[in-house]
């Protein structure tokens, strides 16, 4: 059966970089004493695939993860069945789930501070369900330091957000190793908003006393994507101000699918 969990990412852990995120989450899964499915061969590897990595120093309240676990799947038919046999599993003799609240409960109990399984639900082995291939947009909370601009207030801000979205085309110039491209992100960012707001976990730290937040929607996945970097230096250049990279904190808080629906709403319960 294959299961995505939604989790959170935040505090020490948004400094551990995507590849040995995912280590860690392999041996998380073999603590908690869950029937993970493995690869055959010399280096067997869990099953295991993340819908939208995220980067180094970035949090999140809502990212997924994809693991294949050793349970009769009911909803297995055709191309499924094929899979699973492929692999090596007679999904027929396999033991039935937990819960999902039991599967949640061992999951948690095997991770690191700032981690934490959230909802967990079955999904098929369709193009349709995999994570990678139907995430669209994402959503962000961008905080600003007390000690970026203090002289930008929170209604100064919002002003600006409505100015920047409200323009006919928002031209970005995108750099690659061998050449500069100027693309228009407007139909990227189907929402914006900004204003005064303190959510965690930027309101248990020092430095975000002024709540200065950006709530940015803007395209995910691998057919089009905007980082919220790129979107934040956009702004700051609409705003007449240098653009400093830390002067900013980014958490993720959903991904979501073309509908704007969230991944952890879709599949069937455990």
């Amino acid at each position: 059966m294959k299961v995505r969990m939604k989790f959170t990412k935040t505090g020490p852990i948004r400094y551990v970089g995507h590849l040995d995120f995912m280590r860690y989450m392999q041996k998380a899964v073999t603590r908690s004493g869950l029937p993970g499915v493995y690869t055959a061969g010399f280096s067997p590897h869990l099953l295991m695939s993340f819908a939208d990595p995220l980067g180094v120093g970035m949090e999140s309240l809502g990212d997924y993860l994809e693991v294949e676990f050793a349970w009769h799947d009911p909803f297995a038919e055709g191309n499924e069945l094929y899979r699973l046999k492929n692999i090596g599993i007679d999904n027929a003799t396999l033991p039935g789930a937990p819960s999902g609240e039991e599967l949640i409960r061992k999951m948690n109990a095997a991770q690191a501070e700032g981690v934490k399984i959230l909802t967990a639900r079955r999904i098929g082995e369709t193009k349709e369900d995999k994570s990678m291939a139907i995430v669209r947009w994402a959503n962000y909370i961008i905080a600003m330091r007390d000690d970026f601009h203090p002289e930008i207030s929170a209604d100064t801000l919002t002003e600006k957000c409505l100015a920047f979205i409200d323009r006919q085309a928002i031209p970005v110039t995108r750099k690659t190793k061998k050449s500069e491209k100027v693309i228009d992100i407007k139909p990227w960012v189907p929402t914006l908003a900004g204003g005064s707001s303190s959510v965690e976990p930027f309101s248990e730290r020092k430095g975000y006393t002024m709540g200065r937040t950006i709530f940015l929607t803007c395209a995910a996945g691998s057919t089009q994507n905007l980082k919220p970097e790129t979107f934040s230096e956009a702004l700051c250049a609409f705003m007449g101000i240098d653009y400093d990279r830390f002067g900013f904190s980014f958490l993720r808080t959903d991904l979501l699918d073309g509908d704007f629906r969230s991944l952890g709403d879709l599949g069937q319960p455990i």
